[in-house]
């Protein structure tokens, strides 16, 4: 048996400015708090793994532009899981929350498994979930967005199902997965002369396919001795590719949508080792991006780090590199990225 709890506090304070040539005009400024805690317990019976627990947070906001809101969270859980004849993968999950503005949530999970062999497994999943309105959608307002204290919460239907397949340099994986979305959230509009409008606007499917492969062995030479002479400085760590569309199923399918139809489509990832001198690792991260309503741009990021121990205690020494070759992007609509970005910090763990 395995009891453990957590409690937490976290605040934050957020400035938001329009245009930074004129402050004091749609400046905004957001203080958000939220404080919880979490009673979970495991046990072995056996022939079922079991595990249940309590969360319960409670959420704030005092805002120049949403005024002064909260609402309280409890939401309790059971796992069940189990292994038959080291062949079938069985876990269930049952979480039941309440929202204090919007009453209970049912959240259900169901993972299956298969293990053909040792070296191939097929697995899948089936699950609901939902999303609450943030403070922004329910309460901001301003000339060209109005958001709706109204708001429902978002409902999620998703399943998946994969292969995945050790092999002797990694493990390959193939996922295929739908999502349909009940009274999605979005921001929304019949033409670019009116404000943008938080809504719940119906339903959405999402479908696509995952192609992950993770190298776990960094002497693959027998990838036809691919980086044969350096294969001891560098090493490959990930390659993935994830493409996704969507289709709004009701009256709304006319209308501009803000965010829920503007999502990446195409994601491509690579992800690069090496050794430097006096211990410092160093990873490379070399992405591209292309979203529904917009053309594709690359990503080369970098993570310099080396690791100390003294005393028991762990430091981390690392130097950050984002967006290294500066290039101009916008993950959300009409909202600029930062270009080159470095961040130099130490970490320290006991």
């Amino acid at each position: 048996e395995n009891f453990d709890s957590a409690f937490y506090y976290r605040r934050h304070r957020d400035n938001f400015l329009l245009d930074r040539t004129r402050p004091g005009w749609n400046e905004n400024t957001h203080t958000t708090s939220v404080y919880g805690g979490r009673f979970r317990n495991r046990k072995d019976l056996g022939w079922l793994n079991l595990a249940w627990g309590l969360d319960f947070a409670r959420d704030k906001i005092t805002s120049t532009s949403l005024n002064r809101h909260s609402r309280d969270r409890e939401a309790l859980f059971l796992e069940l899981g189990r292994i038959w004849e080291e062949k079938y993968i069985f876990n269930l999950g049952l979480r039941e929350d309440y929202y204090s503005d919007w009453g209970p949530e049912f959240s259900p999970n169901l993972d299956l498994g298969y293990i053909i062999n040792q070296d191939l497994k097929l697995r899948s999943s089936l699950g609901r979930s939902f999303r609450v309105p943030s403070f922004t959608e329910l309460y901001y307002r301003d000339a060209g967005n109005i958001g709706d204290a109204n708001l429902i919460c978002e409902h999620n239907l998703s399943w998946e199902v994969g292969l995945e397949k050790k092999q002797n340099f990694g493990l390959l994986g193939l996922t295929f997965f739908r999502r349909r979305t009940e009274d999605a959230i979005d921001w929304v509009r019949e033409n670019t002369s009116q404000p943008w409008q938080a809504e719940n606007s119906g339903k959405i499917i999402f479908e696509g396919i995952e192609f992950e492969c993770k190298f776990i062995n960094t002497d693959y030479a027998d990838l036809k001795n691919r980086l044969h002479r350096l294969n001891k400085i560098f090493s490959l760590e990930r390659i993935g590719y994830t493409y996704m569309e969507s289709d709004r199923k009701d009256n709304l399918a006319t209308s501009l949508s803000k965010y829920a139809l503007d999502h990446l489509q195409h994601h491509f990832i690579l992800g690069i080792r090496n050794i430097l001198p006096l211990g410092f690792m160093q990873n490379w991260n070399l992405s591209y991006k292309k979203r529904t309503n917009s053309e594709g741009w690359f990503l080369l990021d970098s993570r310099i780090s080396k690791e100390i121990s003294k005393d028991k205690i762990k430091y981390e020494i690392f130097l950050e590199g984002t967006n290294l070759t500066n290039a101009n992007y916008k993950e959300i609509t009409d909202v600029a990225m930062p270009g080159r970005w470095l961040v130099f910090g130490v970490r320290t763990e006991f």
